[in-house]
């Protein structure tokens, strides 16, 4: 519970500061409107069968999908798969997919990442550089237990 309470209070500045959100909800909203139109069709449905919690479910999709700004988890796999295939020359999405992981700690440092380089400035491109670096470290952690894709793993291994 105190997990979610803090959790709570880090999200306390788009609650003081919303208009500081709207470039990202905008963004969101493209990318999330089917997921969204869902969520919001959710809440009406709940409140109107008076199942409060579910629509407390659905209305707290809404806000996430529409002010998360982190990496989505989904994108991780084609993102490896990708920086694989430029690393080592070969595309291993399809034995990617076939791993168990959760790849979170990878998506955070690639959102962040991508924060710094969409800032532009000498000082966030140098910190992004290095959240990428720390992702790609990450990757055989990661990943190091998926069939098919070992030699490559080591080739990062080594490179890292």
């Amino acid at each position: 519970m105190e997990n979610d309470i803090a959790t709570v209070y880090n999200r306390e500045e788009i609650l003081n500061f919303p208009i500081n959100y709207r470039p990202m909800a905008e963004k969101n909203q493209l990318l999330h409107k089917k997921d969204i139109s869902t969520a919001i069709s959710g809440v009406t449905k709940s409140q109107s069968r008076g199942d409060w919690y579910i629509a407390g479910v659905d209305a707290g999709t809404v806000a996430t999908l529409l002010l998360d700004d982190s990496f989505p988890v989904s994108d991780i796999l084609p993102f490896v798969a990708g920086f694989l295939f430029r690393f080592v020359g070969d595309n291993k999405l399809t034995h990617i997919q076939e791993c168990e992981h959760d790849g979170i700690t990878i998506g955070k440092d690639i959102s962040k990442a991508i924060k710094d380089f969409e800032i532009g400035d000498t000082s966030h491109m140098t910190e992004g550089i290095f959240l990428l670096r720390d992702a790609v470290m990450k990757i055989p952690l990661e990943f190091g237990t998926c069939k098919g894709i070992e030699e490559d793993i080591k080739r990062v291994e080594a490179w890292a």
